[in-house]
């Protein structure tokens, strides 16, 4: 899955070094003029970022408000920009994660970006799944001893890392334990 963004902008300049810098980073990018225009596709689409002009600094926290509030788009990374004499601690305060600040330079927007699509989640699961690091023991089809590594689990399901690449729906057995416990866990599933 492609991860994609909504640059929410008027400055030309602004979206042409943006536009430049997401494509780089393998991110497809849509471009709005200003946040009313942008709000039904906050509506309508999930976005991985959202990147937002602060020229109007209330539209500006109105739309990150929304964004926020749509079910959609709740941990989209949002990132604003702003004048460089702008305090932005309000804008923080509305949900907003990253700041870059005018004039735009293509070398500040790539390390940005850089550090904002380490906070982009690549699925987009109902109940996100926390990370663990811990020993595992699988059996499977042909295999009845792997080793692996548990790197995040929820409720729901799990991830592990194993040395042998697993055949599409089969059925697995887990064993592990976590960090800082000593029982023992059981569990069977499917490869999805």
């Amino acid at each position: 899955m492609a991860l994609t963004s909504l640059l929410v902008c008027a400055d030309a300049e602004a979206v042409q070094v943006l536009s430049c810098v997401l494509e780089d980073l393998g991110i497809e990018v849509e471009c709005c003029s200003d946040p009313h225009a942008a709000r039904p596709r906050i509506n309508e689409q999930s976005f991985h970022a959202v990147i937002v002009d602060c020229v109007d600094e209330s539209a500006a926290a109105d739309f990150i408000t929304c964004v926020r509030k749509t079910s959609r788009n709740q941990s989209t990374v949002i990132v604003v920009m702003a004048n460089g004499g702008t305090p932005v601690s309000d804008i923080f305060a509305k949900g907003a994660n990253f700041a870059l600040y005018k004039p735009i330079s293509r070398e500040r927007a790539a390390h940005s970006i850089r550090a904002a699509r380490g906070l982009i989640r690549h699925e987009r699961r109902i109940q996100p799944r926390f990370p663990v690091q811990s020993r595992a023991s699988l059996a499977y089809a042909s295999n009845e001893e792997a080793s692996a590594i548990l790197v995040d689990l929820n409720d729901r399901g799990l991830g592990v890392r194993a040395d042998d690449r697993l055949s599409p729906s089969c059925k697995v057995y887990f064993q592990f334990s976590l960090p800082q416990n000593n029982s023992v866990v059981r569990l069977a599933g499917e490869v999805m």
